[in-house]
């Protein structure tokens, strides 16, 4: 299988290639969707492209964001420039994107993004179909389902994530950041609220209060030999945006595994890596099970690093106590989460207490005391997010030159021929004026347009009709399609007029085990002429 490593700067992506990464995965200048990250210019693509070809290592670009009309442009030119310096494949969500790939590039190799929510073996195939050449499967298909899907004959490549975060929602189908505040994950912009911290509205005591969507990492290294044995070709490592030494070491732990497998001894040792490669709790995912207790964590803030401990006392000078759960050194990184605001600072431990004298270093179980950047209070957490060591080490001269390759980007970015298509592409995409709707005393010399106002109702639970009011009826139903509502709607008569206008939704997710339930039902509603559907 393939190892496939993330890299968010030059400097881990020279160190996931040193690792033993076959291939690597980076974040394209615009649109991914990691939007917050530091973003690659064009010359340091190309290095990347010519450094990870040099070693025998595949690149893939993530350009995996929705794209709105005003970004098609850029997108074009994009697709042109990875094209020129030959990137392995790019891993996209938007089918806007997908038809420009395929029309005007395609040279380029597709992979199907998680984003795009590929659940079931009927996705896979869709998306085989449709052109992809990989499909990275929801982190929340079983190894069973995974199976099903390779084994349904297609021939279309599968990624499976198999270390890293985890999302609490379906993979592609998050909208708690749009919802919360106002920045959708799906443009690469989510505020991960996820992360916060809540309590029940009439805890008065605050006795719920806790991390109660904050997910654990995933830590897959038992199921490697289970995954090759589902079908998939590719082991994805989720990590765009940490640093150096976390992928060193998850990277160096998983090619240890894939190198040896069975063998027991390397599979401790890399156990023991990935324990201190500062990430968060973990768990096995959801590739066994779905209700897994250890898939949340809600006494911790869901930080990355390893947890050190809290706050004993804090003073307002900036003085906290702490009793170290790990050892520290001066010179460590430490990152300081404010239990009420949510806020967090990093810094540098630039000296250190023990008994009234200064060290440059302490133990698990030792009390220490710390100068801090910020006021913290008495159970504030502390985590470890890098060391000394690994800071020295990170020091170093980059093998890459991104320089050489400025007339390559210059290059391309005066290609006449893909600024032209530009043009074209923008010129048939003009947008019609808007046509005014009028009203009372408003919007004179406008046509005016007759606006038929209807409401309908879309419901999970048809014992909804009854409490509705006799004099307020829907115009039409949407009833979400499930064993439940299904037995519902056999048992309990609906007004003609409801009846006639009735429209069945199929759900978001359909997993595999339901395939057959929601194939058979909805030909039987089709033969009894219900014939108005609603896709999710």
């Amino acid at each position: 299988m393939e190892l496939l490593a993330p890299a968010g700067t030059l400097e881990v992506f020279e160190t996931a290639v040193e690792c033993g990464a076959n291939a690597v995965y980076i974040g394209a200048p615009a649109a991914n969707a990691r939007a917050l990250a530091k973003r690659f210019t064009l010359e340091e693509c190309a290095a990347m492209a010519s450094y990870a070809h040099e070693h025998d290592v595949k690149i893939y670009v993530a350009m995996n964001a929705l794209l709105k009309d005003s970004e098609v442009s850029d997108a074009v030119k994009l697709l042109a420039f990875f094209t020129e310096i030959g990137v392995d494949a790019l891993i996209i969500q938007d089918l806007g994107l997908l038809f420009l790939a395929q029309r005007y590039f395609p040279e380029l190799s597709l992979h199907a993004s998680t984003l795009l929510g590929a659940h079931n073996s009927l996705a896979v195939h869709q998306f085989g179909d449709m052109g992809f050449e990989r499909v990275v499967v929801a982190r929340e298909m079983r190894l069973d389902e995974i199976a099903a899907a390779a084994g349904s004959g297609t021939t279309v490549e599968l990624e499976a994530f198999v270390h890293g975060a985890m999302c609490f929602s379906y993979s592609g189908l998050c909208m708690f950041s749009s919802f919360l505040g106002g920045k959708s994950g799906l443009r690469g912009r989510c505020s991960q609220p996820c992360r916060r911290r809540y309590a029940w509205q009439n805890d008065k005591k605050d006795r719920a209060a806790g991390y109660l969507f904050s997910m654990n990492d995933l830590q897959g290294l038992s199921f490697v030999d289970r995954l090759r044995e589902a079908g998939i070709t590719s082991l994805k490592i989720e990590g765009r945006m940490r640093n150096r030494q976390y992928v060193e070491q998850v990277v160096t732990a998983y090619r240890l595994v894939l190198d040896n497998p069975g063998d027991n001894k390397s599979m401790a040792e890399a156990e023991n890596m990935l324990a201190t490669a500062m990430g968060r709790n973990t768990s096995g995912g959801y590739f066994v099970r779905r209700d897994d207790a250890e898939l949340i964590s809600p006494q911790h803030s869901g930080n990355i690093g390893l947890f050190i401990g809290r706050a004993a006392t804090a003073d307002k000078q900036g003085w906290v106590k702490i009793k170290l759960r790990k050892a520290l050194t001066v010179g460590d990184r430490l990152r300081v989460h404010l239990e009420k605001s949510g806020e967090r600072t990093s810094f540098t431990i630039n000296e250190m207490w023990l008994d009234d004298l200064a060290v440059a270093s302490a133990s698990a179980g030792d009390e220490i005391k710390l100068p801090l950047p910020l006021e913290v209070s008495a159970g504030d957490g502390i985590y470890k997010v890098d060391s000394k060591e690994s800071r020295a080490k990170a020091v170093r001269r980059l093998m890459m030159q991104p320089g050489q390759f400025k007339n390559l980007v210059r290059r391309c970015q005066t290609n006449q021929q893909i600024n032209d298509l530009c043009k074209h592409l923008c010129a048939a995409d003009k947008k019609i004026p808007r046509q005014h709707l009028r009203s009372k005393n408003k919007f004179t010399g406008h046509h005016r347009v007759a606006v038929p106002i209807t409401w309908w109702l879309k419901i999970d639970d048809l014992n909804m009709l009854r409490k509705l009011p006799a004099n307020i009826q829907p115009d039409r139903i949407i009833i979400t399609l499930s064993v439940k509502t299904l037995q519902q709607f056999k048992r309990q008569s609906i007004p003609g007029p409801l009846q006639r206008g009735l429209i069945w939704a199929l759900p978001p997710v359909i997993l595999e085990a339901e395939i057959k339930f929601y194939y058979e039902a909805i030909i039987r509603l089709a033969d009894n002429n219900f014939t108005d559907w609603q896709i999710s």
